[in-house]
């Protein structure tokens, strides 16, 4: 009923399960440089990845006269609903006309249900609903809406608008239970072994054309292992198999780093509410402090810091990395935030350069600097320059330089001073 695409631009690297799959005929030997990707994941780490779903070939329409050509008004099957006022829809050319106050829809669908709208408009003026899902541009579109109560698809006839239609088809879509998901040891074949772990189906999201996966690792019970991931769905009467690359899940992974992206937004391509990429790397950082600056430094040679807005940047110099995770890393510019060791950071300047390795040219490792967010380390003076306190008293010597006695206490140093 449904197909699965993998995104690109995302952490985790999935692929349509086939003999020459890494996650079954991969071992120690073909991990690194040059080969396959092996994923780090640690006690408290979580997964995500979004898919596009698609319909299956020779999914079955289900609307009736879809494309207005039966009947004495071309509208056999339609409900036809006009509210005070309203235009009359007309059909010619094969093409509806459908205006202020009218609208169609037919109640054969199974209520509260989801189904895939595919609409063509040819033009349209102000904005036509269908079933809660607004249109105000002409053109070929993809939408999944959710069947009325009753069981009722169709266009909103409380609306000010003008359409012209070519066609209007519904298809069955998608949910949560048409996905399975399981983890399986790597060499396995998801066809045919028993998996380590199947997935509750709340780790799915279904949202429009998205499916995601989202869990962690702490709440999965599996040992220590080398696994991968494997969502299967029917596929036209034949089960497909979505596989990620192998994943290395290990109570740590010393001397790596655990970055997280968020978009914020709808972005890239992805569905930003039900994904939450992250990605376990090794690497290094390096500091930089800069700062805006007025001091000023008067005849008697004082120095006065009367401004100072303080910024800190890491450097990060990852590993080398294939190019689906370049690609991801080059996404970051325009990521909300980063997040790692526990703060929000954001890429800092313009470009981010790959600088590829001998040992494979699609391989690369990459320097990122990235600059910390929501950090206010300002210090501004606009009165009379204030002077310092003095610093405490040192009570490592006695006020004449003798050493302390320590049979005195530090608070007889302290009251004394």
């Amino acid at each position: 009923m449904s197909t699965l695409t993998h995104k690109d631009f995302q952490p985790k690297y999935f692929e349509l399960y086939g003999a020459t799959s890494a996650c079954t005929n991969c071992n120690d030997d073909c991990f690194g440089i040059g080969g396959t990707w092996l994923h780090k994941a640690q006690d408290g780490d979580t997964f995500s990845a979004q898919f596009d779903i698609g319909l299956s070939d020779g999914e079955t329409q289900l609307m009736t006269n879809p494309e207005f050509t039966t009947g004495s008004d071309s509208l056999d099957g339609w409900t036809v609903t006009e509210l005070s006022g309203a235009i009359t829809p007309t059909v010619s050319d094969n093409t509806l006309s459908i205006a202020t106050f009218a609208g169609i829809k037919q109640c054969s669908f199974t209520p509260n249900s989801n189904y895939l709208v595919v609409i063509n408009v040819v033009g349209i003026i102000g904005t036509m609903v269908i079933n809660g899902v607004e249109i105000s541009e002409a053109g070929l579109h993809e939408i999944v809406v959710t069947a009325d109560s009753l069981g009722c698809i169709g266009i909103n006839p409380n609306q000010v608008y003008l359409a012209n239609i070519e066609y209007f088809e519904a298809y069955d879509w998608a949910d949560v239970a048409d996905f399975t998901g399981e983890l399986y040891l790597i060499g396995e074949n998801p066809t045919t072994a028993t998996p380590t772990h199947t997935f509750d189906a709340s780790v799915f999201d279904v949202s429009d054309t998205y499916l995601s996966i989202n869990f962690n690792w702490d709440d999965l019970g599996v040992n220590y292992g080398k696994y991968f991931v494997s969502i299967s769905y029917d596929n036209g009467g034949d089960t497909d198999y979505m596989v990620s690359n192998p994943i290395d899940f290990q109570q740590q992974h010393c001397d790596s780093f655990l970055f997280y992206g968020c978009l914020g937004v709808d972005s890239f391509g992805f569905y930003e509410n039900a994904f939450f990429p992250s990605e376990r790397l090794y690497g290094r950082f390096t500091n930089t402090y800069d700062s805006d600056r007025l001091v000023y430094r008067d005849t008697g040679g004082g120095i006065k810091n009367y401004f100072s807005d303080i910024r800190k940047t890491k450097t990060f110099s990852v590993e080398a990395i294939p190019e689906f995770l370049q690609d991801w890393i080059g996404t970051w510019l325009g990521y909300q935030s980063i997040d790692v060791l526990n703060q929000s950071y954001v890429v800092e300047g313009d470009d981010i350069d790959a600088d590829s390795v001998s040992e494979a040219p699609t391989w690369a490792t990459m320097e990122i600097e990235l600059r910390r967010n929501n950090l206010a380390l300002r210090r501004e003076i606009c009165d009379e320059y204030p002077a310092c306190v003095p610093p405490p008293p040192n009570c490592w010597l006695w006020e004449d330089g003798q050493e302390i006695d320590w049979e005195a206490t530090i608070r007889e140093c302290i009251l004394y001073n």
